[in-house]
C-alpha cells in the first residue's frame, strides 16, 4: 500500500572532508525505519563528446575505488568526462571539466537529461550533456590535474563499435551507458 508523501526527521549526521552521511527516520504510515543518505559534497555533470572529424566518442580510463572493490579491471573502467559542479552552473561546470580530462575545449554542449547517480542511498544528481568536437578544439592533453589525484587516459572510440562495446558489457558506468545510448539514437545506431 502506498502512503504517499513520507515524513522524513533528521536523526544524526557525519561529516568528513568529502561528503556527509545523514540518517533520517521515515515514517510508513505507522511504521518506522532509518535510512541513510550519502551527500558527496553536491551534484556532479558528465558529457559525452563525439570528434565529427575523427568519427569517435571521447572517453576517459580512469582508476575506481568501487571498482577495484567489485573485481572491475582493477578499478580501471571507461567513463564519459565528469565532475563535480563546485559551485559553477552544470554546463560551465562541464566545460572545465572536459578540457581538464580530455583536453578538448567544448563550448556548445545540449542538455541530456538530469538524473539521480543513486537514489535509493546518494542525494547527488548527475547533469548529462552531449556535445561535438573537431580536431581543432584540442587545446591540451587532458589527463586531469595532478592536485586532484587523476590519472586519466583519453579514449577515442570510433562511433561503429560503440554497439557492440555495449553488448559485450564493456561499459559499467550509468552515466556512460546512458549518454552512449543517446548517441546510439542520435546517430540512427543499433
Amino acid at each position: 500500500m502506498l502512503y504517499g508523501k513520507k515524513d522524513v526527521v533528521l536523526k544524526r549526521s557525519y561529516e568528513d572532508t568529502w561528503g556527509q552521511l545523514t540518517h533520517y527516520t521515515v515514517r510508513y504510515g505507522s511504521d518506522e525505519v532509518t535510512r541513510e543518505v550519502y551527500d558527496s559534497n553536491g551534484d556532479g555533470a558528465a558529457a559525452l563528446l563525439y570528434n565529427v572529424d575523427r568519427d569517435t566518442v571521447v572517453l576517459v580510463r580512469q582508476w575506481r575505488i568501487t571498482a577495484q572493490l567489485k573485481g572491475v579491471d582493477d578499478g580501471w573502467i571507461l567513463e564519459v568526462p565528469a565532475g563535480l559542479l563546485d559551485d559553477d552552473q552544470p554546463d560551465v561546470a562541464m566545460i572545465r571539466e572536459l578540457e581538464e580530462e580530455t583536453g578538448y575545449r567544448a563550448v556548445d554542449l545540449s542538455h541530456v537529461a538530469t538524473v539521480f547517480a543513486s537514489p535509493g542511498a546518494h542525494l547527488e544528481q548527475v547533469h548529462l550533456y552531449y556535445g561535438r568536437v573537431t580536431d581543432a578544439m584540442k587545446v591540451g592533453p587532458g589527463g586531469g590535474l595532478a592536485s586532484e589525484h587523476e590519472e586519466i587516459e583519453v579514449v577515442e572510440i570510433p562511433a561503429d563499435s560503440i554497439s557492440q562495446m555495449l553488448a559485450d558489457g564493456k561499459v559499467t558506468d550509468a552515466k556512460t551507458l546512458i549518454l552512449l545510448q543517446h548517441f546510439m539514437l542520435l546517430q540512427g545506431l543499433d
